[in-house]
């Protein structure tokens, strides 16, 4: 407290005071509720060596989260089937509280924008996030969006000098680290198009994007990858795809309830 000016301490304060209102709350209600400016919440973020608001609430959200048993990398070789259950079953179950509490709804709402106005949208992601990318792409092609999914690097940079003006791109990545991906994210952005990511708070490709849905996760899924970590994201993408669906004219969701209706008439003969 003792580095932090005036109007900064403020923040801090009413912080301290009710840490469950303040965890999910976007910048500006925020700033609003400390009467303080914008420009001062982040001033205090970065005091507190964070790079910007979002970074601090997602490692705010985490400290404060109540995790009621161990994550995957503590189930042990004395543990019983039902005891590895439960702690697999209460990782998924804080990993999604943690995902409530953290992502920035303002950056949510940026990137419902960006998709429901897209002229067509590409869904990124490899390796283990490739199963986050498909569900996106699952969400959005049944808003009418044109949508297609792709998930090897090489495809990816090809496809990215194709994209121009109007086309998003929606890079899943767990890590956002790997040097490999940002070669294609720079070339979408040269041609135009607007890049959304889902990744980690200041890594690398959550930099390079237009928007950044900041996603946290405890476990180490640089050896393994459990399966509160696509849960977490899946949390993110299922927002964002249902904000995007608001944006959009009713029509959309009736064209959407024929092809539902279309499909029972198959499936309940």
């Amino acid at each position: 407290m003792d580095s932090l000016g005036g109007s900064e301490r403020k923040v801090a304060e009413l912080i301290l005071q009710n840490p469950a209102r303040f965890t999910g709350a976007g910048l500006a209600e925020l700033a609003i509720a400390a009467d303080v400016s914008q420009p001062t919440v982040i001033r205090f973020c970065r005091k507190l060596e964070f790079e910007g608001y979002s970074d601090f609430k997602v490692a705010f959200a985490q400290g404060t989260a109540v995790v009621p048993t161990a994550f995957h990398q503590d189930v042990t070789s004395d543990d019983s089937v039902k005891a590895i259950v439960h702690k697999v079953a209460d990782s998924a179950v804080a990993a999604i509280t943690s995902a409530r509490d953290a992502i920035d709804s303002e950056c949510a709402a940026q990137a419902a924008s960006l998709i429901a106005n897209a002229r067509r949208v590409e869904c990124f992601g490899n390796g283990a996030a490739r199963v986050v990318a498909v569900e996106a792409h699952n969400k959005i092609y049944r808003l009418g969006i044109p949508c297609a999914i792709t998930a090897d690097v090489f495809t990816q940079t090809i496809l990215a000098g194709t994209l121009q003006g109007g086309d998003v791109i929606l890079y899943v990545s767990f890590s956002g680290e790997a040097d490999l991906h940002l070669d294609s994210l720079k070339l979408a952005k040269s041609m135009g198009a607007q890049v959304i990511a889902v990744t980690r708070p200041g890594s690398k490709i959550a930099r390079e994007a237009h928007v950044s849905v900041a996603i946290s996760v405890a476990e180490d899924f640089e050896s393994f990858t459990p399966i509160s970590t696509p849960v977490t994201f899946m949390i993110a993408i299922d927002a964002i795809a249902m904000c995007a669906a608001q944006l959009l004219p009713k029509e959309v969701s009736d064209r959407h309830a024929a092809g539902k209706v279309a499909l029972a008439r198959h499936t309940h003969p």
